[in-house]
C-alpha cells in the first residue's frame, strides 16, 4: 500500500500518470483494487498505488507478457 500523497484522507497520486484518486486501503471495506482486479503486483506489497485506468493497463500488459 502506498502512503497517501494527495490532498485529503484516502487520496493517493497514481505512480504512473500522476492523477489523484481515492485509495481505499484504509477504508473499512477492502480497497477497490483488491476486489475488482486480479493480483498482478505480487511481491511488491509497498508498491506505489495506481489509479484504476493505469492498473487496467498494467494488468493488460502483464497478460500480454505471460502469453
Amino acid at each position: 500500500m502506498a502512503e497517501p500523497n494527495g490532498s485529503g484522507e484516502g487520496n493517493s497520486r497514481c505512480a504512473a500518470c500522476g492523477r489523484l484518486f481515492h485509495c481505499g486501503m484504509k477504508d473499512e471495506q477492502p480497497c477497490w483494487c483488491a476486489t475488482d482486479f486480479p493480483p498482478v503486483l505480487t511481491g511488491e506489497p509497498q508498491a506505489a498505488c495506481l489509479c484504476p485506468e493505469c492498473l487496467r493497463a498494467r494488468i493488460a500488459a502483464h497478460g500480454r507478457s505471460t502469453t
